[in-house]
């Protein structure tokens, strides 16, 4: 039997704990207690804020450090528990020892005050206790204080005022009081009694209120009693132990109050060293976690009064624990020998108590703490910090009689106590944890997997696999130590293969799952659904060919690409090779797979065995097809790789997880499908490592079979035998943002701007770039760096580079061809240039041939070859799309040209002089045809060397060097330049020339002589021809100065500017069609004539659709009901004005 230790207290309460002079001799000060306690002793020496909080766990010492706190200030110790104390202190932080020195010599004494009632009003709480703590004291002061008040009144009330009195005794005997024991309450500042009296007073006083302390400002009575006490070398230490809990429980309607208290409490104890007064506030959260029930503006300002005083956070400290304990649980290890040797070997093995050296574990964990298990003794602190409550704390256990309490457990079972008794004496405290919460979210979880555990024979122990793994999530212990099956072993004392035999089940059940990735155990909980059975099910309809698992088995490897370090950081650029795994039998098959070659620098194929070919044979067969093939390293495993069932098996939970349906049969099925998708990744990688390890595999390239070891091997030899060999040409751009495969926006932003600067050189003579942004760096890098000089005749002296301009010209030189042929010579071997470099020195390397370079897109010509196009070009997945055609300039058009650029001088562009000489020439013929009128573009009734000369220009949007050609034949092989003068002049006049053959013709058939006499002769027509005849109506409604052009819109409904030869005809056409009709006089009864005043008008008559039949019912119907409130007569004269409004022109 083991005996009650009645010096162990369990829990702390500083109202009933003040000056128990046991707690100090028990109290081992902790690193967490440090900064709280400096905190407070450098206020009460002026050195510091006068108000605090203390924030921490249950169990964490709070209380516990504020009674220890008060006792200190309080003046109470005697010297040698003082010095005792100090001592302890010294231990953990020499400061506190030195204050504390300081605090003796300065003879001060502060009243503790301390609050921890349940009254939701704080002032009222802070006052009754003050009031109380002054009285037990025997400090009176001179002012009257809430006693004092009440006692008073009551006293003068019978001296002088015996009727009130009388009747005050009569409310008294109802309420069940006596004079005396009514007085021995307010003496005691019992608040039920004092809130009576208020109530009573004002019927015992014809309606007067009164005034108590209570009511008066809080701070103007606390500057009072300060004073009186300061005169007695005296101060206040206000404490509120859980100040949290009444926070909690304070009412809505009582936060403003309560919060404007606590900020002049604050401001008040800070506003002056000599006030002596001091204020500690313990909680188990900030503030501002309690205003979360709160509006956002709430939350806001319990911040802000949170910043005024002074925060400080404890915590279960491991160390401070493990030596209590050691002390509780001395009497345990009485006249037993401890089973230490078993212990200490395992226990050596984790690194679970990093802040304890060797000699303490082997006394302290191991021999002065059984039967506490050492794995209790490290979950414990932890464990306690986020879910222990008062009534079960981190050192309650250690005497409970409740079901998995250290003492019960210890006389049932006499051995070590456990991590599963641990989680049976806690399990009260995790139910009363809200669901959404981590600790409440981990206990559910535990309860729903428990109901898993069927089989009788093993169910207490999964029971105990599955609380240690629920403590190991709700205490978030993974950071600190992986529960792999060592850690399981040793925490419940099981050998390893039992254990293996009891996960086993557990995964089986889908109640715990291996983390492969983080390498230990964790809970979980996975579907009803047979996962195997599903698998097997979708193989037969979704059979897997080899590259698709090849393709999955890239996706999983661990590293998917190679660098060759060394390589890089000396040509400032990122080159590597992606790995490939292959089927040996693919060699002999087209696949994607071999269309990776080409698009990389470099490729490391992972070849795996699908054939009957033993060892040799397949390294035979390797090096004869890796030879000559100098971009490509082969890799195979000198052992069997069966992976073909775990690459099928991941296909599946692939399609699996694809597919809503099936997924939404079971709310667990998604994560169980991460889970499987995980496992299988690492079983694979596992199965691979012979070759991604370097363990037992065999190296190939070009014919030879390396040794490579390390994958610094493998970087140095992609850097020195593959990089180096393959692209010694390439040229050092150390511009690494820029010198990619891909680049950011404004990088590309900035290359199309200097790609600009190039191409407008020759108008410019300009090629700098002000400034240090990615513009200047790229042109620095690019082009200066590499020594590109655009004036120079061979524009550089760089070997490599020359050696380029020779194969670009090759290429320039058949006279056309394929852009990608340009693009393949820059990208492949030896020189290998990453696409955003491509555009700008392939320009700069032609530069001197680049103005006699036209390019097409699918035939069509592109007239504008600018950066942007030059862009798009390469970055195009089709470039064979666009070609070029070379046509250096030929002399004989000298003169030609110099003829345009004079006759057509308004339409030149100087900053088109660039572009090659037909280009440039067509484009400034073609601003002059789109100058003039559509008529004289569209027309053929010029001659026929002016139709030809516009028919040339049309031509060369598509074809501007044979537009040129035939433009220089059609003058006479350039002798009769004259010619284009001619044409000129003549299509500039044809608009108006057509003007006047218009206007004759017209009067010409109406035998008029002038406009005046037209329209004469139409205004004499009668009312209906008006209306009818669009020839007529148009004269009619025309003016003298625009009467053609309004006669032309309207006959035909185009502009005349606009015509073609086909409108002129049809025009023309159209005003004989009218002058015909009219010659016929016949009236036409298809229109109405309308006299309205002297004008009258002409309706077409027509048939009523149905919808314009409903509209005329609706009017109408409107206009009856208007019939009733407006006169008739108005409503006649405004369908009048409305007739007329719709009958206008």
């Amino acid at each position: 039997m083991i005996n009650e230790k009645t010096y162990f207290q369990p829990s702390i309460n500083i109202r009933h704990d003040f000056g128990r002079v046991f707690l100090y001799d028990r109290y081992l000060p902790t690193p967490s207690h440090v900064d709280s306690t400096l905190g407070v002793l450098k206020g009460v020496l002026e050195q510091g804020n006068h108000a605090h909080i203390i924030v921490g766990p249950y169990g964490s010492g709070k209380s516990l450090l504020g009674t220890i706190i008060a006792g200190i200030l309080s003046n109470d110790l005697n010297t040698r528990d003082f010095q005792s104390l100090s001592k302890k202190f010294q231990t953990v932080n020499d400061q506190i020892h030195e204050l504390l020195q300081t605090l003796k010599k300065k003879k001060s004494r502060y009243i503790p005050v301390i609050l921890n009632g349940n009254d939701s009003n704080f002032k009222r709480l802070l006052l009754t206790a003050l009031y109380t703590t002054l009285r037990k004291y025997k400090l009176n002061f001179t002012q009257s204080i809430i006693v004092d008040d009440i006692l008073k009144i009551v006293d003068t009330w019978e001296k002088k005022y015996r009727p009130t009195y009388d009747e005050f005794l009569r409310f008294l005997e109802a309420q069940t009081w006596t004079i005396d024991t009514w007085r021995k309450d307010i003496e005691n500042v019992n608040v039920t009694a004092i809130d009576w009296f208020k109530k009573m007073y004002p019927l015992l006083t014809s309606g007067a209120q009164l005034t108590l302390s209570f009511d008066k400002d809080l701070i103007s009575q606390l500057d009072y009693i300060t004073k009186e006490l300061k005169k007695q070398n005296l101060g206040l230490f206000i404490i509120h132990d859980e100040f949290g809990r009444f926070l909690q429980t304070l009412p809505s309607a009582a936060i403003h109050e309560t919060m404007q208290d606590l900020q002049d409490l604050a401001e008040f104890s800070n506003s002056g060293d000599e006030n002596g007064l001091h204020v500690l506030l313990i909680t188990h959260r900030n503030l501002g976690q309690y205003a979360l029930r709160y509006n956002e503006d709430m939350q806001k300002e319990f911040q802000r009064i949170e910043k005024r005083y002074n925060t400080y956070y404890t915590k279960s400290d491991p160390a401070t624990f493990i030596r209590l304990a050691s002390s509780v649980t001395q009497e345990y290890r009485e006249d037993i020998e401890v089973p230490t040797d078993e212990i200490l070997q395992e226990l050596r093995y984790f690194n679970i108590f990093p802040d304890l050296n060797s000699f303490e574990i082997d006394s302290l964990v191991i021999k002065e703490s059984y039967p506490i298990h050492p794995v209790v003794l490290f979950v414990l602190p932890p464990l306690a910090n986020i879910i222990a409550q008062n009534e079960r704390t981190l050192f309650t256990f250690l005497e409970s009689d409740d079901r998995g309490g250290l003492k019960a457990y210890y006389e049932q079972f006499r051995t070590w106590y456990r991590i599963d008794a641990v989680f049976d004496y806690f399990e009260p405290s995790f139910s009363e944890f809200e669901l959404d919460s981590l600790i409440g979210h981990a206990y559910i979880l535990f309860q729903r997997l428990r109901k898993r555990l069927t089989d009788p024979l093993t169910y207490e122990d999964e029971l105990k696999v599955i609380k240690l793994l629920t403590i190991w999530d709700m205490a978030s212990l993974f950071s600190q130590q992986d529960p792999n099956d060592d850690l399981i072993s040793f925490a419940l004392s099981w050998d390893n293969t039992y254990t293996k035999r009891i996960l086993e089940k557990l995964q089986d059940k889908k109640a715990v799952r291996y983390n492969y990735t983080l390498d230990h155990w964790e809970l979980f909980e996975g579907s009803s659904i047979d996962i195997e059975v599903e698998i097997n099910n979708r193989l037969q309809s979704n059979p897997q060919n080899k590259r698709s698992r090849m393709e999955l088995l890239q996706s999983v490897l661990p590293y998917k690409y190679v660098l060759p370090r060394q390589y890089n950081d000396e040509k400032s650029m990122t080159r590597f090779a992606p790995i490939i795994p292959v089927f040996y039998s693919e060699f002999f098959e087209q696949s994607t797979w071999q269309d990776i070659r080409r698009e990389t620098d470099a490729v490391i194929y992972y070849v795996f065995n699908d054939s009957r070919l033993d060892e040799l044979a397949l390294l035979k067969e390797v090096t004869e097809r890796s030879r000559n093939d100098v971009k490509s390293l082969y890799v195979f495993a000198n052992e069997d790789i069966l992976i073909d069932s775990y690459l099928e098996q991941l296909a599946m939970l692939h399609l699996m997880q694809e597919d809503t349906f099936f997924t939404k049969q079971d709310v667990f099925l998604p994560d169980e499908l991460n889970t499987l998708i995980t496992q299988l990744n690492y079983r694979m990688n596992e199965i691979i490592k012979p070759i991604t390890q370097f363990h037992n595999c065999t190296w190939v390239y070009n014919g030879e079979t390396p040794i490579l070891k390390s994958s610094t091997e493998l970087s140095g030899f992609l850097s020195i035998n593959v990089m180096n060999n393959v692209y010694y040409h390439t040229p050092e751009i150390r511009n690494e943002a820029f010198n990619r495969r891909v680049v950011t926006k404004i990088q590309k932003n900035a290359a199309i701007n200097v790609l600009n600067l190039i191409l407008q050189y020759r108008q410019t003579n300009n090629d700098t770039i002000k400034g240090f942004g990615p513009e200047y760096l790229i042109y620095a890098t690019v082009i200066r760096n590499n020594g590109i000089n655009l004036e120079e005749p061979n524009l550089t002296d760089r070997d490599n580079l020359l050696q380029l301009r020779e194969e670009l010209l090759a290429i320039l030189r058949r006279g056309e061809g394929q852009v990608s042929e340009f693009i393949h010579v820059l990208e492949s071997p030896p020189y290998g240039l990453r696409k955003p470099v491509i555009p700008i020195l392939l320009v700069s390397l032609l530069y001197h041939e680049w103005n006699y370079v036209m390019l097409y897109h699918n035939g069509m010509f592109n007239k504008k070859v600018d950066a942007d196009l030059l862009y798009y070009i390469v970055d195009h997945p089709h470039p064979e799309q666009y070609t070029f055609k070379y046509i250096p300039f030929d002399d004989k058009y000298i003169t030609l040209i110099q003829k345009v650029t004079t006759l057509f001088a308004v339409f030149v562009n100087v900053e088109d002089k660039h572009l090659h000489p037909a280009v440039f020439i067509n484009d400034v013929l073609l601003r002059w045809l789109h100058s003039l009128p559509r008529i004289t573009q569209n027309t053929h009734r010029t001659t026929e060397f002016s139709n030809e000369v516009k028919e040339i220009i049309r031509e060369g949007e598509v074809q501007p060097e044979l537009s040129l050609e035939r433009l220089y034949e059609l003058c006479g092989n350039g002798h009769n330049l004259d010619v284009l003068e001619t044409a000129k002049l003549e299509c500039e006049d044809y608009n108006q020339q057509h003007e006047v053959i218009v206007e004759s013709k017209i009067l010409q058939a109406t035998a008029s002589k002038n406009f005046e006499e037209l329209q004469v002769w139409a205004q004499g027509k009668n009312v209906i021809v008006k209306a009818s005849n669009s020839f007529v109506k148009a004269l009619v409604t025309s003016e003298a100065s625009n009467w053609i052009d309004n006669l032309c819109e309207g006959i035909v409904g185009v502009k005349r500017e606009n015509w073609s030869d086909t409108t002129n005809e049809l025009f023309f056409a159209q005003i004989s069609s009218n002058l015909e009709v009219l010659k016929s006089e016949i009236v036409d009864d298809s229109f109405l004539e309308v006299k309205i005043e002297n004008e009258i008008l002409a309706i077409p008559r027509v048939d009523l659709s149905e919808q314009s039949l409903a509209m005329l019912r609706a009017t109408k119907a409107n206009m009856l009901q208007l019939q009733r409130r407006i006169p008739k007569a108005e409503l006649q004269l405004m369908l009048l004005e409305l007739f007329k409004e719709f009958t206008k022109e």
